[in-house]
């Protein structure tokens, strides 16, 4: 103890960091309270230049090496050293590849895969397209989603009918987060295949997917018919030989309401086109505040009241209560039947304001009720203040990679939210294919 209380006399005397008090005690730094987890693939950060300057010179073969190993740590640690130090080098597109290669095969790839086929993206290399539409084809979806992606961003020749052809897929029909990256990447092709294909999918589809495929044909047409599928196809076959796509509509698009074939429930004004629906809501003590005699969480309990009761019956949902936990309605999506939604709201009226702000754990407990999520609404009137993450940054990059594969839309509310808490809110919905709503 002795010992102890020279060390913290000497840290506050001379203002040594924390680190250095650490590693003089032999014990390892703790993160403090907030503080963002180990860094991942995900959210790890680049090194200073000066650490740049002093990287060792690029060999492909540990590349390798690390890749036919089995410790992860160690495919990481190579993989960031070419992210931050020799990503242009002429070695590297090969060397990559040596990696992602043996993937295709794979039922389950680790996350280094995953990170290294983003590298892979970014690399100048003529074989890229080519293999690029080979990994469509790998046996992990999440391989075929990350080439999805890419092939969207890239738009390389002759990959839009590979694309297309994933409606054959053995999980196309079943998968939500496949079928929305297959929908986003084929309406970045501006063709008439893209429109045949997003106006068969309106015809098809429903839910959130539906409303991607109408907002982009909204986009690459410069027409709006929403949700209508018979309206879009009579229009497409008497405009398809003449087809250009609307320049204007693309760079601006139309901020108009979509027609629907039902009325679409809202909360918050923010339209629910989703099928499958969790809500997220604030129950912490703030939400005890009060504009006039009006009670924020008495007002969202109303406000929820109204989205759930408009559900369509062959909609499913799901509620989240949270605080300094999150407390779930049924633990599972539900049927949006008469009763189930009786019971959904009396559970929301149970609700009192007290504690404090976990919105990772709230965000992330939602994003784990079911793998077919189509959308989470999410309302906060404050900063996160307590739970496994704080930090606003890292909650952002861990939701967005726990909803990588999902691809659930995150709409967010903030009830007065101002500066970095409206901010963070902005971020979470942008990064996670959703918008911001701002509640006065």
């Amino acid at each position: 103890m002795i010992l102890l209380r020279r060390f913290v006399a000497l840290f506050h005397a001379n203002l040594f960091s924390v680190a250095v008090l650490c590693a003089a005690m032999g014990a390892p730094c703790q993160p403090a309270a907030g503080a963002p987890p180990a860094a991942s693939a995900a959210n790890r950060k680049a090194p200073t230049d000066r650490a740049a300057t002093r990287a060792k010179p690029f060999e492909p073969e540990k590349l390798v090496r690390a890749f036919r190993g089995r410790r992860e740590d160690v495919r990481l640690k190579a993989l960031d050293e070419i992210e931050h130090s020799h990503l242009t080098e002429p070695a590297v597109p090969g060397a990559l590849w040596q990696a992602i290669e043996p993937a295709i095969r794979m039922q389950h790839v680790p996350d280094s895969l995953l990170y290294a086929l983003k590298l892979y993206g970014k690399v100048d290399d003529r074989q890229n397209d080519r293999r690029f539409i080979a990994l469509l084809a790998a046996a992990d979806l999440r391989i075929v989603m990350c080439a999805v992606d890419l092939i969207g961003e890239r738009r390389p020749a002759d990959s839009l009918p590979a694309l297309i052809g994933l409606r054959e897929h053995r999980e196309y029909a079943t998968n939500y987060g496949l079928r929305h990256a297959v929908v986003s990447a084929v309406a970045r092709f501006s063709e008439p295949a893209s429109v045949d294909f997003l106006v068969s999918t309106i015809g098809a589809a429903d839910g959130q997917l539906k409303y991607v495929a109408a907002l982009q044909l909204a986009r690459l047409t410069g027409e709006n018919f929403g949700g209508k599928g018979d309206s879009w196809k009579e229009w497409w076959q008497s405009n398809r030989e003449d087809y250009r796509v609307a320049a204007e509509a693309a760079k601006n698009p139309s901020s108009a309401p979509l027609p629907w074939d039902y009325a679409v429930p809202q909360f918050y004004g923010a339209p629910v086109y989703a099928k499958r629906v969790v809500f997220v809501l604030d129950r912490s003590k703030s939400m005890l505040s009060s504009v006039g005699s009006v009670v924020r969480l008495e007002d969202a309990c109303q406000q929820l009241e109204k989205a759930v009761r408009a559900l369509p019956e062959d909609s499913s949902f799901e509620i989240i209560a949270y605080n300094d936990t999150a407390l779930p309605f049924a633990g599972r999506l539900v049927q949006a039947t008469p009763q189930a939604k009786s019971d959904a709201v009396r559970f929301m009226y149970s609700q009192s304001p007290d504690g404090k702000t976990a919105s990772f754990d709230a965000l992330a407990e939602a994003l784990r009720i079911d793998s077919g999520i189509e959308a989470i609404l999410y309302l906060s009137d404050g900063d996160p203040n307590t739970g496994t993450i704080v930090d606003r940054v890292a909650i952002v990059a861990a939701i967005t990679q726990q909803n990588q594969a999902l691809r659930a839309a995150i709409d967010t509310i903030g009830i007065d939210a101002r500066g970095a808490s409206e901010e963070f809110l902005k971020k979470l919905a942008s990064e996670n294919f959703g918008s911001y709503r701002s509640a006065r």
